[in-house]
C-alpha cells in the first residue's frame, strides 16, 4: 500500500500536475523487515529496487516524507537526505516505527534558491465563505504576498496554480488546502488534501454541483 501521502500524491500526478519525482516505499516493507525480528534490515530486493529507482531521479538531494501516523516518528529524522544515505533513513523509520507505514521518496525542490523562490500554501476556494476566487498566501524570504500578489508577480507560475487548484477541487469535489513550492520560478505541487468548512462553502459548492449537499458535509460554523 502507498499510504495516504502516496495516494494524495497519485491523485495529483493522476491529474497531470507538476509534481516532483520520485518513488513509494510501501507498508509491505515494514511487514518484511518485521518479520525478521528484532534487527531491521532492508530485505535485499527492496535495496535492489530503491537503488534502481535512484538511479531514475536527477538530483543526488532527496526529501523523504510519510503521512500520519508516521509524523512523529519522522519528526526526529531529517527532512532532506543525500542519496547514498537513504537506505539508512529507511531503516531507521521502518525499525522505529510502530504500525505499517509507507515512505514518499522524491526529488528535492528548493524553496531557498534564487528569487523567485518560496513555499506556500492555498485553499481552492474561501472555507468560511465558498467563493470561488482562491485564497492563501506565498513566502519568498522574508516576503508574504497574496495569491494575487504572487500572479502579478510571477504571471505564469500563479496562472499555473490556479489551474491546478480548480482541478484539484474537482477531483476531491470540496474545498482542498494546497502546499506548493516555487523553485526559480518553476511550481511544484506538494499535496493536497480536503478541509473543513463552513456550511455557507458547502452550500456553494452544492450548488456548483461539484461536492456534496450542505447536509452532509462536515464544516465549521454550523
Amino acid at each position: 500500500m502507498a499510504g495516504l501521502l502516496g495516494a494524495r500524491l497519485g491523485g495529483l500526478i493522476s491529474l497531470d500536475l507538476p509534481v516532483a519525482p520520485g518513488f513509494v516505499v510501501g507498508t509491505a516493507a515494514w511487514h518484511l523487515c518485521h518479520l525478521c525480528g528484532d534487527r531491521c534490515d532492508l530485505p535485499a530486493a527492496l535495496v535492489e529496487q530503491v537503488r534502481e529507482a535512484l538511479g531514475e531521479l536527477d538530483r543526488g538531494v532527496l526529501t523523504v516524507r510519510a503521512a500520519p501516523p508516521m509524523q512523529a516518528v519522522a519528526a526526529g529524522l531529517p527532512r532532506t537526505t543525500k542519496a547514498d544515505q537513504l537506505e539508512e533513513v529507511l531503516r531507521s523509520l521502518i525499525e522505529h516505527a510502530g504500525v505499517p507505514i509507507a515512505v514518499v521518496v522524491q526529488a528535492r525542490t528548493s524553496a531557498e534558491g534564487s528569487p523567485p523562490s518560496g513555499c506556500g500554501r492555498a485553499f481552492t476556494r474561501d472555507p468560511l465563505r465558498g467563493t470561488v476566487w482562491p485564497t492563501g498566501e506565498f513566502r519568498c524570504g522574508r516576503s508574504v504576498m497574496s495569491l494575487d500578489a504572487l500572479s502579478r508577480r510571477l504571471p505564469a507560475a500563479g496562472l499555473q496554480l490556479r489551474a491546478a487548484l480548480a482541478r484539484v477541487e474537482s477531483l476531491h469535489r470540496t474545498v482542498c488546502e494546497v502546499s506548493f513550492t516555487i523553485e526559480e520560478g518553476r511550481l511544484w505541487i506538494d499535496d493536497a488534501r480536503p478541509v473543513r468548512h463552513s456550511r455557507a462553502a458547502a452550500q456553494r459548492i452544492a450548488h456548483a454541483g461539484i461536492g456534496a449537499t450542505p447536509a452532509s458535509a462536515a464544516g465549521l460554523g454550523s
